[in-house]
């Protein structure tokens, strides 16, 4: 009876050792966001918010590590590469720079084509439009979980008010990577050269560009105001934020933490969403008390505009599909 009892009592203290062996070595998940942008950008402050949410709500389960300002890869192509790969676990891209692996993506650098920031949003979430761009990521490896917003690029410049379309003749702008924007600029009249955001500044202060178009948060955080003091208001495209993980990390996330997870990035995006237009509005205001000469472009003008692209989006339609078009048409 006693040997019986001593081989129960030494049975439990190795299954409680075996237990607590198991709790003191599991392992901690790591997210490894990664991105180009500064971290005192929108991008920047949005991914710290994340890392100090889930850092916080998962302790002991999953640690973000937030590297920013290109400190893992200079280019957010790589940065997508490497999340396809599974060598991280999170980027943030702007749309644009998926269209070469994703071309129906261009449909978000195409002019015009969303009047509001919520607009942009209801796009992205609905099953017409985002759930079948988003189809496409997941066959390269990547699961879309957010869109972080930045606002909406506008024109300024150094030479002269844009208040027309015949006010772009023979200005020089510097665009993002995209055959969207330079086709824009030909219809303009405009000529176009694709720069790092790095350089515009000394670009625009030497005149070796004349402008760029952009959004009051790069804009205004990088003080371009004082190198171009025109701006003219239109709301060209709307430069938004596409975060995706890697699809096998997310899928394989235990079911709880996985929950925690969502709850955590639909609270970040709506908590970036309302500081976009805050910072947005700071901006224009000290935008103006700098010296910069602000056009709201009037509605009869913007649908000039909108008429005189039309060829633009002509020729997208076949390359995003005319299913996408009409849908968001109906917006």
């Amino acid at each position: 009876m006693k040997k019986s009892i001593m081989i129960l009592f030494i049975i439990g203290c190795f299954m409680f050792t075996t237990a607590l062996a198991g709790t003191a070595g599991a392992k901690e998940i790591v997210i490894k966001l990664a991105h180009t942008t500064s971290i005192k950008g929108i991008k920047g402050l949005t991914g710290e918010h994340f890392k100090k949410l889930v850092n916080e709500r998962l302790k002991g389960k999953v640690k973000v590590q937030h590297f920013h300002s290109g400190q893992l890869y200079g280019n957010a192509v790589k940065a997508i590469q490497a999340c396809e790969a599974g060598a991280i676990q999170m980027i943030a891209p702007t749309t644009s720079k998926y269209t070469g692996e994703f071309p129906k993506l261009q449909v978000f650098d195409l002019p015009f084509l969303f009047s509001s920031g919520d607009q942009m949003l209801a796009a992205m979430q609905s099953p017409e439009i985002g759930g079948k761009l988003f189809a496409d990521l997941e066959k390269k490896g990547l699961k879309q979980v957010g869109l972080w917003g930045t606002g909406f690029r506008q024109f300024f410049n150094s030479k002269r008010p844009i208040k027309k379309m015949e006010d772009f003749k023979g200005l020089k702008f510097r665009i993002q990577a995209s055959k969207a924007y330079e086709e824009f600029y030909k219809l303009a009249g405009a000529n176009s050269i694709v720069m790092p955001m790095s350089e515009v500044y000394q670009a625009l202060q030497q005149g070796i560009i004349d402008g760029e178009d952009q959004h009051w948060n790069s804009f205004g955080s990088g003080k371009h105001w004082e190198v171009a003091k025109y701006a003219t208001q239109c709301n060209y495209t709307y430069t938004g934020y596409l975060v995706c993980m890697n699809k096998k990390f997310y899928d394989g996330l235990p079911a709880d933490i996985r929950t925690e997870l969502n709850k955590i990035l639909a609270e970040v995006q709506d908590w970036n969403w309302k500081m976009v237009d805050k910072k947005v509005a700071e901006f224009i205001a000290e935008g103006g008390k700098n010296g910069m000469r602000i056009y709201n472009l009037p509605t009869n003008e913007l649908n000039r505009w909108k008429k005189h692209v039309q060829p633009l989006m002509e020729m997208y339609e076949p390359i995003v599909g005319k299913d996408i078009m009409d849908a968001i048409g109906e917006l």
